[in-house]
């Protein structure tokens, strides 16, 4: 090929790796899988991100700086540049920032990119931001001295942006893409902006994953999508939403409902914690708050909310007969299941255990509870003692109702204000635990905002199950109706995690005296509309339920009537579900907030990626540069909740940047694998 003032050769060792803007080290983890060698050189002004960086990627040159200061020609030794890589900040132009005033600095951080294309002429420049990105025009400044973009001139200077890039001898093209398309649990969507001048094509990666109802998954052709629930450890311990020192204000109140009424109560498969029924609650999100499958994707993370805005919700069911052969029978976890259990852990979910519920414990025992990978307990001739789980997401944005499990998780993104103190997370696990109402033996005491222990019944094979979904907590008000546990995640931001996950908890009904009691022996359920035939009336003998499943089986039923008063029009204590051929009673519903490695794996870093503690960044760098020696010999400090979850809400997913690397970089094998013959 012919060189001339804007084109270089294809490509020789000598080539480095730029990672600009390069956080917690996102980025870098997918080049090094596409290239197979360590980024060369990572700039970032955040010592505490620049730290986490270099825990994971020590072979790489550090510069703990504004990325204005650092001067390409002098830090590449005037070596030829490959790729340079940009991802500049992107909450002033999120949706997920609402109304919030911005700032012209900040939005002007990709003309960095322009000045590397000049002196360092990459061969490829690549850019990863938010959509809104496209929109980049001038701002107007109000008589208060506040900066607001100008809505007649949107998109002009991403245009001027554009037009620089093409007179430097760059082709430009640029795409939004998903990241649960391509092999991550997250639904987490970015704009990519590719600018190449060695004359070869830009490629853009095909896609690799789809829901598992599409044509093409069903026809072999794609991978069915991963989703939140692979991502979260159902066995991390969650308190009941009721009898909490703190009382959760009415709008997560109001999303936990929500979501358990699309993700477990009237779900044609709720996610069951082992087989399919959990969903996430988003609590951050302004503009996108919604529950959520937890076998579904997780929506964006955001980096910046204090406690995360992501939140787990579980339900979890207990059948009462398991005499005969079927139910003495073991079950694959991808298939249907007649128990699932959360009783004796009190965890908001049980999906990665077997819980042996058939026995006490003497005093100081731990609870019987196996490793999902483990061989089974003995079956013994009483029933069947052992039990799954099930749960859904919450998110802790304006009025979410969570997404189920078995969807990618939510988003993690860059925006956002919590409404409560916490940790930066805003995504958390709800469960609404089931248990039968047989049975009153002695039970040992436990913490009442912990979720209530399984009621069993003598030689009835007595199980729980507990059913899951997400909540988003944005904050404010949302009608939206969450995501399943089955869906994959929402976007994390860098304000925090806004999923939660909500966990109703569910009992096996047992009506000894028939349903056609005298009115002065039963209580009625709450009347609900039936759908798919799940939640129906019935009525209840007084004396089915001990005192405390009781107390809690009213308190469902009265948060159920206040914020779905269409769905449940009269006062009852309590509600019934109708699944896998029985009534279970709702006797307690428990939240949780995803945990910073739940985020992580969401967003397809590796599972062993260090982020909890990282090298003293006071020690790590002098004057803004590296220190000499292995970063991982210096001491380490930890790393807060607050600041891990902001690394990974700031992150590009790994897999996606892998994929748009080796799909314009596909002929680098080729080359080197010649020279190398």
């Amino acid at each position: 090929m012919k060189r001339d003032a804007f084109s270089l050769p294809l490509s020789f060792p000598g080539e480095l790796i730029i990672d600009n803007f390069a956080g917690g080290g996102g980025t870098s983890t997918g080049l090094e899988a596409a290239f197979g060698r360590p980024v060369d050189i990572a700039i970032n002004h955040d010592p505490e991100a620049l730290a986490m960086h270099a825990a994971n990627h020590p072979h790489t040159k550090h510069l703990c700086e504004s990325v204005w200061d650092v001067k390409p020609a002098e830090v590449t030794g005037n070596q030829p540049v490959a790729l340079v890589w940009l991802s500049p900040d992107c909450k002033h132009f999120s949706k997920a920032k609402g109304g919030t005033p911005v700032n012209k600095r900040i939005r002007g951080l990709a003309w960095v990119g322009m000045r590397w294309a000049a002196v360092c002429k990459p061969r490829v420049l690549m850019l990863e931001n938010v959509e809104e990105f496209q929109t980049w025009g001038p701002l107007i400044v109000g008589e208060d001295g506040t900066a607001r973009p100008d809505p007649a001139r949107r998109g002009k200077t991403f245009e001027s942006f554009v037009r620089q890039l093409r007179g430097l001898g760059y082709q430009v093209e640029w795409r939004e893409l998903r990241a649960s398309d391509h092999g991550t649990p997250t639904i987490r969507k970015r704009l990519f902006l590719v600018a190449r001048r060695d004359g070869l094509a830009i490629t853009w990666p095909e896609q690799t994953h789809a829901e598992a109802t599409d044509r093409r998954v069903l026809a072999g052709k794609l991978a069915e999508q991963r989703t939140a629930a692979e991502c979260i450890d159902f066995a991390l311990p969650a308190e009941s939403v009721f009898g909490r020192k703190r009382a959760l204000v009415d709008n997560t109140m109001r999303r936990v409902a929500k979501g358990l009424w699309r993700h477990v109560l009237t779900s044609a498969s709720p996610f069951i914690v082992g087989d399919s029924a959990p969903f996430l609650n988003e609590h951050a999100n302004s503009s996108s708050q919604r529950t959520m499958a937890a076998d579904a994707p997780l929506r964006t993370i955001c980096a910046q909310v204090k406690g995360g805005h992501f939140s787990v919700v579980a339900p979890t069911l207990a059948p009462l007969r398991g005499t005969t052969e079927q139910h003495l029978l073991s079950h694959s976890v991808d298939a249907p299941l007649s128990t699932v259990a959360a009783g004796g852990t009190h965890h908001a979910l049980v999906g990665a255990n077997l819980i042996t519920i058939g026995y006490g414990e003497r005093a100081g025992q731990e609870p019987r509870v196996q490793d999902i990978q483990t061989p089974l307990g003995t079956v013994v001739a009483g029933g069947v003692k052992s039990a799954l789980a099930m749960a859904h997401i919450t998110k802790f944005n304006t009025g979410s109702v969570g997404s189920a499990m078995d969807a990618p998780l939510p988003t993690v993104t860059a925006g956002g204000t919590p409404k409560r103190p916490s940790t930066g997370i805003q995504m958390g696990i709800v469960a609404a635990h089931l248990t039968h109402l047989t049975h009153h033996g002695e039970r040992s005491g436990h913490d009442p905002r912990q979720p209530l222990r399984t009621v069993t019944g003598a030689h009835r094979g007595e199980q729980a199950m507990v059913a899951a979904c997400l909540e988003q907590a944005n904050g404010g008000f949302y009608d939206g109706d969450g995501r399943a546990a089955d869906d994959p995640m929402s976007t994390i931001t860098a304000a925090g995690s806004n999923q939660r996950l909500i966990t109703a908890y569910l009992v096996k009904y047992y009506s000894e005296g028939g349903q056609d009691s005298a009115c002065s022996v039963p209580m009625h359920t709450v009347p609900t509309k039936t759908r798919m035939g799940l939640v129906q009336t019935a009525q209840v003998l007084a004396h089915t339920l001990s005192p405390e499943h009781e107390q809690r089986a009213r308190q469902c039923a009265e948060l159920l009537k206040k914020h779905l008063p269409e769905q449940f029009p009269d006062v009852a204590e309590l509600v019934m579900m109708w699944h896998a051929g029985n009534w279970w009673a709702l006797v307690d519903i428990t939240l949780r907030m995803l945990k910073p490695r739940e985020l992580f794996r969401a967003q397809g870093f590796p599972k062993d990626y260090r982020f909890e503690r990282v090298p003293d960044p006071d020690l790590l760098f002098r004057n803004g540069k590296q220190v000499e020696g292995n970063p991982l010999d210096l001491p380490q400090i930890g790393l807060s909740t607050t600041a891990q979850v902001r690394m990974c809400g700031n992150s590009v997913c790994p897999p996606v940047a892998e994929a748009l690397v080796r799909a314009n970089f596909a002929h680098e094998a080729l080359i080197y694998g010649a020279q190398h013959a």
